[in-house]
């Protein structure tokens, strides 16, 4: 990584010529765990949080997260003032850290119900592009992750208004075999908005810290348990570990 030729890709920003610039999301393993057992504590309810890194050519690289106060529902989840609030003293405090990531896009959960935008994940996702861009945006699946035994995730990028540079997109649509999974609240906007935005690849990387942070993390046998609160039953102390066993293997 050279923050000299970051800098260039950001005075140039080649993703205003070209809307499909942007191919491959890197996502640390950290961070991946940490999205994973946020959108798992958030049971059938929407959570949200914001995503730091750093930008490459034609990839975005999430070195790590961190989940926001917000409000959700089983369908939608919105940031509100407290939201946006945090996220600036949390780019302070990693500053004071001289940890000079920005932030590089947004993650939340669909439980059950897949990886796709709806209408107001592609609102939302546009506007920070066109105030923020690199914005990436990353829908994870808790319920699949854990019924599957791998991680449910998708990253996307939205189109600008009126583009047509759609005609290879197949994020959709009525003949999906997952519509069936979908919410009735969310049926309706489902494959609604496919034409207005992409995937990119998603790939999974470690860094020595990374790998450090995990292998005393998977070690210590006591760590689950305490990441939890005493209430939390047996079951959901399972799908820690196992939440744990999938990033392991990456």
């Amino acid at each position: 990584y050279s923050s000299l030729s970051s800098k260039k890709l950001v005075s140039n920003q080649p993703w205003k010529e070209d809307v499909n610039y942007f191919e491959t999301a890197y996502i640390s393993s950290l961070a991946l765990l940490k999205m994973t057992m946020h959108a798992r504590s958030g049971g059938s309810i929407e959570i949200m949080g914001m995503m730091t890194g750093k930008i490459f050519e034609n990839s975005i690289v999430v070195m790590d997260c961190y989940p926001l106060p917000v409000e959700g529902t089983e369908t939608r989840v919105n940031a509100q003032s407290e939201g946006y609030e945090f996220m600036v003293q949390y780019l302070d405090n990693l500053k004071k850290l001289n940890r000079f990531e920005n932030i590089v896009g947004w993650y939340h959960s669909h439980p059950g119900y897949g990886c796709w935008l709806s209408g107001i994940d592609v609102a939302t996702q546009s506007l920070n592009q066109q105030f923020q861009d690199p914005y990436l945006a990353v829908v994870i699946d808790p319920e699949r992750t854990m019924a599957n035994k791998r991680v449910e995730i998708g990253a996307f990028r939205t189109y600008p208004e009126n583009s047509n540079n759609n005609a290879n997109n197949d994020n959709d649509k009525n003949n999906n075999p997952r519509r069936g999974s979908v919410p009735l609240s969310k049926l309706n906007d489902f494959g609604v908005h496919h034409d207005r935005y992409y995937s990119l690849d998603v790939k999974f990387f470690k860094s020595d810290i990374d790998s450090k942070f995990m292998s005393n993390l998977y070690d210590n046998k006591y760590w689950s348990s305490e990441l939890l609160n005493k209430e939390t039953n047996e079951m959901y102390e399972k799908e820690v570990e196992a939440i744990l066993d999938i990033s392991a293997k990456l």
